[in-house]
């Protein structure tokens, strides 16, 4: 027998940005996925990992958010956030 009650749903994002040699830019990105302009740390959300290309110049970052299915992000907007 199936429950109808939805329990809590988890989020994968793979951010990807073309910057591995300036590592002040991939953090920025990085912060301004997991924290808000305050400093303030996104509720269940996660930078799982950082993957960084040098030779191609290129950055690939795993984020999760845990949450409610209604709460659930359509996306992170970092471009926003890191003002680029």
């Amino acid at each position: 027998m199936s429950s109808s009650r939805l329990g809590p749903r988890l989020a994968a994002c793979l951010l990807n940005i073309s910057e591995a040699r300036n590592k002040e830019i991939v953090e920025t990105v990085a912060k301004a996925a997991v924290y808000d302009k305050q400093g303030k740390k996104h509720e269940q959300t996660t930078l799982l990992n950082i993957f960084k290309d040098f030779d191609y110049n290129r950055s690939v970052l795993t984020i999760e958010k845990l949450g409610k299915e209604s709460s659930l992000p359509q996306g992170w907007e970092c471009q926003q956030r890191c003002h680029l």
